[in-house]
């Protein structure tokens, strides 16, 4: 899909994506990119358009003594200055959305090698995946988004570890990542 093309499918569905890029929200760009890479689309259904996408998410441990940790994904800062702080689903620590016929279990690895430089296939125990939606767009205010996510556990060894915790660095923002004791939900 070409720019003029989703400019005119947005339009036609009353979103206002000349409000993005401010705030919590992606840009424009973000979307026909994630779109392009075959990491998301879009459907009009229910009178709406409607964001489909789907990802692997990993809770990421690590046991040091008797303590269990967990990864937490603290705050992402974008390059203008922003700052956005989420709640990843069921305290997952990180994730990534599949490409068009990427395997669950790849994207995990994938994840854990462009999120936190981890470029060892570590055993993945899969946990129930998590649905949701259509929920309103965090990131593409006025568009509703289904997502199903493929989710797994995924433990550290000792090499792997970094007690001061992991930060993702891309061109238009930096992930901060930091460890927390775990506690039963």
């Amino acid at each position: 899909m070409d720019k003029e093309e989703l400019t005119a499918l947005l339009k036609a569905n009353h979103v206002p994506f000349d409000t993005w890029g401010t705030g919590e929200a992606k840009t424009f760009e973000h979307l026909w990119k994630e779109i392009n890479e075959g990491e998301s689309v879009l459907i009009e259904r229910d009178n709406m358009l409607l964001r489909i996408a789907n990802g692997s998410t990993l809770r990421v441990y690590y046991k040091k003594d008797s303590t269990l940790l967990y990864l937490k994904e603290d705050r992402q800062v974008f390059k203008d200055g922003r700052e956005k702080k989420r709640n990843l689903a069921e305290n997952m620590s990180i994730g990534e959305k599949l490409k068009h016929g990427e395997i669950p279990a790849v994207c995990a690895w994938r994840s854990l090698a462009e999120e936190l430089g981890i470029t060892e296939k570590l055993p993945l125990t899969p946990r129930p995946d998590i649905t949701r939606g259509p929920v309103p767009s965090v990131s593409f205010p006025g568009l509703h988004t289904m997502y199903t996510m493929y989710a797994f556990d995924v433990f550290l060894p000792e090499r792997w570890f970094r007690p001061e915790g992991y930060v993702e660095k891309q061109p238009d923002k930096t992930s901060y990542f930091i460890w927390k004791e775990f506690t039963e939900e």
